[in-house]
């Protein structure tokens, strides 16, 4: 497969020279796989998009060294022998951002060993910044700069991997504070913001926003149509996309169409005969248009999507793609339906109602409402349940779970608070339900205060611990118990109470699932809590096993400073109590579906089990490529 670049001399593309390059090849399908994520359905109607991209990734990894390195020049480009380059970390980088995004098993345990050899021969300090180019320390200084846009690339693919570089991170905030967001290798500013734009949570995170709005207005007259992508993408990317005006898309489309796709300067090539010269391709150009306007529609899709999903709603419960899928979208109808009629048409409430129906739509988890019916499927359908009060149960649940977990954000110190009256509207629509289901199911409204009761006492208990993790881990379901409530109201109808021993083998099933599923959340959560003062379950066990090795104390002040050594523990150590612990407490919770004699299918229960029993399985499997990826490389909080 044959990539193209072009080199222009000064604005123009006069006298271009036509050579291979990977470099555009990886931003290309960096671009591609946007669109594949942000509008799946769209591209699967492109023709030949998914070869398009499958060639990309196979003329890419044909470009490896046996070090997983990669250069600018393609493997066989006669430049290679008139203007060699060493391999460098820009192209290496980019290439890998690209695989992983086309297909994360291509950097495997055996891939990410290797890169860490060449990222800890390009170091400045562990953890960075690091050098362009792979060559000798020894090599002339300017073998041995250090880049803004090559460093803010390495910085990009270790953050597709959940690595965050903080050292990298401070260098742009100083650079940003300096004015001076620039790369030799460049252009101009835009392109460096752009690849900053893929990573960068920091502090001066808006400055860099407001930085490219500076770029954008100053040149606008003078601003290429892939700048003007590349400008896009990066403000949706730092989240500002509010400004961006659907003139501005019109703007581009029409350039399109009278411009075609031209190759504008991208980065700096070579010079020739004293000269700079600068290096584009038309399909660069239309990839990173694609993108940016893959990304525009995604955003405006996100929020414009209510309006255009409530009418569509119904079309989509026929669509769906399964019987849960059906039951999700069913319900969240019903619940717009129910809502719509409690708004009126004044102003004031206009930003509540959006809100609310941007919560409902966020739901994704079909288990969610899946509760009543799953228990009424292992009944057996021996017992009279009528439809209409599945829907209702599902329906309290859709609304106890969106309250539920806005509170437990704005407890844990992550949520907005302007999502606050949001939950009040849901916790109040919840107390409703079991208030109006209680002439329907005698005891159930008894049941919700106890049961909330025990919610509440589990966030006053957080609260007093100050974040810290000292409870026992038989007490983590119950914050969540409330998802226990429909399954006891559907026995409850059958004709066994909440005392009765079939329904407090349910409530102990639902107890040891929401347990395991929370040690499953906590283990993927870890680092960021205790980066807020935090200690979920598993950084508790975290600290306890530092304590334990180091003979200290660690003070809560103290945690962020220990990422380093936890990210090590975690996977050397205490990932395998904490998967031993999931399993033992869904085996209890298998015992307890054994338990309810009276259940004639407990399928549905075991399919929840099975689920979080694989992906206990598959952290397992993970392991082995985090550890191999450890060896050398120095994880940073």
């Amino acid at each position: 497969m044959h990539w193209s670049s072009f080199g222009f001399k000064g604005e123009y593309a006069e006298g271009a020279v036509q050579y291979k390059t990977t470099f555009f090849a990886s931003n290309i399908l960096s671009c591609l796989n946007s669109v594949q994520k942000l509008l799946p359905e769209k591209a699967a109607a492109i023709p030949d998009f998914a070869k398009l991209r499958r060639r990309a990734a196979q003329f890419l990894l044909a470009q490896k060294s046996e070090q997983w390195s990669f250069n600018y020049w393609s493997s066989g480009a006669k430049e290679r022998e008139t203007m060699p380059y060493p391999d460098d970390l820009d192209d290496t980088f980019v290439v890998l951002a690209a695989l992983y995004g086309y297909n994360a098993s291509s950097t495997d345990g055996s891939v990410l060993a290797k890169v860490t050899k060449i990222l800890t021969a390009a170091e400045v300090i562990p953890g960075g910044p690091y050098r362009t180019w792979l060559v000798d320390r020894n090599a002339k200084a300017a073998w041995r700069d250090i880049d803004l846009a090559v460093n803010s690339n390495v910085a990009y693919f270790l953050s597709l991997l959940g690595i965050s570089l903080p050292n990298i991170s401070r260098l742009v905030d100083e650079r940003i504070r300096e004015g001076s967001v620039r790369s030799p290798y460049y252009p101009g500013a835009i392109q460096v913001i752009y690849f900053i734009s893929r990573f960068y949570k920091g502090n001066e995170r808006q400055a860099l926003a407001d930085m490219l709005l500076v770029a954008r207005v100053e040149g606008s007259a003078r601003q290429n149509l892939l700048e003007s992508a590349m400008a896009i993408s990066a403000l949706i990317n730092l989240d500002r996309a509010e400004e961006i005006s659907e003139n501005d898309i019109a703007i581009m489309i029409e350039r399109i169409t009278k411009e075609g796709w031209q190759p504008y300067p991208f980065c700096i090539d070579p010079s020739r005969d004293g000269k700079t010269c600068y290096a584009g391709s038309r399909a660069l150009t239309a990839a990173f248009c694609a993108e940016a306007l893959a990304k525009y529609a995604h955003f405006k899709y996100q929020s414009n999507r209510l309006a255009a999903q409530i009418a569509a709603a119904s079309g989509r419960v026929l669509l769906a793609e399964s019987a849960s899928d059906a039951i999700l979208e069913n319900i969240k109808l019903l619940a717009r339906e129910r809502i719509e009629k409690k708004f009126d048409d004044g102003d004031s409430q206009s930003d509540l109602r959006r809100l609310v129906f941007e919560q409902i739509e966020s739901i994704k988890d079909e288990e969610i409402v899946l509760v009543p019916y799953h228990t009424y499927e292992a009944l057996g359908k021996s017992h009279t349940v009528h439809a209409n009060l599945l829907d209702e149960l599902a329906l309290a649940n859709l609304y106890g779970w969106i309250a539920c977990t806005i509170y437990d954000d704005l407890l844990d110190g992550e949520g907005e608070s302007i999502l606050l009256p949001v939950a009040n509207f849901f916790l109040r629509e919840l107390t409703f339900s079991y208030c109006a289901l209680d002439r329907q199911i005698p005891g159930i409204r008894d049941e919700y205060i106890k049961t909330m009761n025990i919610v509440d006492g589990a966030n006053v208990d957080e609260q007093l611990r100050g974040g810290t993790f000292e409870s026992s881990i038989e007490h983590l379901a119950d914050r969540s118990i409330g998802h226990a409530l429909p399954a006891l109201a559907v026995l409850s109808v059958a004709g066994y109470a909440p005392d009765s021993g079939e329904a407090r083998h349910m409530l102990s099933f639902f107890r040891n699932y929401l347990i395991a599923r929370q040690l499953h959340d906590d283990a993927h959560d870890w680092k960021e809590d205790l980066l807020r003062g935090q200690m979920n379950s598993a950084g508790g066990r975290l600290v306890r096993i530092f304590e334990e090795q180091h003979g200290v104390k660690v003070a809560p002040g103290e945690l962020s400073g220990h990422i380093p050594e936890f990210q090590k523990l975690f996977w050397r150590q205490a990932i395998l109590g904490i998967i031993a612990d999931i399993k033992s407490f869904l085996n209890r919770a298998k015992d307890d579906l054994v338990k309810i004699d009276i259940f004639k299918n407990s399928v549905p229960f075991l399919q929840m089990v099975n689920r979080l029993e694989s992906a206990a399985d598959r952290t397992v499997r993970e392991r082995a490529t985090a550890i191999a990826f450890l060896g050398t490389f120095h994880f940073q909080k």
